[in-house]
């Protein structure tokens, strides 16, 4: 089972295409520009809340400055962080038709389970035209553990109605087992095991 601090350092690529790829990641490799290198990075969403741009001459930044509570409007930054990666992985760096470089498009918060995970389903509802049900269920398929909490997941439903008319919630909760089920409760709280209380828990709530 995936602990947190694991989680924080893999990195999950959600898309890849000719135009550009798509990543999502906790903290850990955001830190190292030589591992940022490795994986192409170009741009970064940084959804860690308090958290610095610490590449901003190499790589270019958008951030989203949140806490992982079910009371913060996300949602103020799905469109602007829409805007961001479908720009970035679109943008011309200026290079022949022949030596063209990929644009990568990294997405992180602590450790990739909540916020970052609620800003690439925002992303694969209104880009790739998914389903909030389908944009759920592609990312879990490419990362092992994913856990929006219950207000970015309300967000995330309205969200979904305004730009496609109507919501899947009624149809997610069809798929509550797979945050009901025992064995992804364990995964989960193993994840959390791997952080001391005192990271895991702020005044009572988490902050992935």
């Amino acid at each position: 089972m995936a602990m947190l601090f694991e989680l924080s350092e893999t990195v999950s690529e959600i898309l890849d295409s000719d135009a550009g790829s798509l990543l999502l990641s906790g903290y850990k490799v955001s830190e190292d520009l030589e591992e940022l290198q490795n994986f192409g990075v170009t741009h970064i969403v940084n959804a860690r809340g308090g958290s610095e741009n610490h590449f901003p001459e190499d790589i270019e930044y958008f951030k989203v400055d949140v806490e992982d509570l079910p009371s913060v409007k996300i949602i103020d930054y799905f469109d602007p962080v829409c805007d961001f990666i479908a720009e970035s992985i679109k943008k011309d760096n200026n290079e022949t038709s022949s030596n063209k470089i990929k644009n990568v498009v990294l997405v992180h918060c602590r450790a990739g389970i909540s916020r970052s995970t609620t800003l690439i389903i925002a992303y694969l509802m209104r880009e790739e035209q998914m389903s909030m049900q389908a944009a759920l269920e592609f990312v879990l398929q490419r990362r092992e553990v994913i856990f929006p909490n219950m207000g970015f997941i309300k967000q995330l439903a309205t969200y979904e109605k305004r730009i496609h008319g109507k919501s899947t919630l009624k149809k997610i909760k069809q798929y509550a087992h797979i945050w009901g089920d025992p064995a992804y409760k364990e995964m989960l709280q193993d994840a959390y095991d791997g952080r001391a209380t005192a990271e895991v828990k702020r005044n009572g709530c988490s902050v992935l």
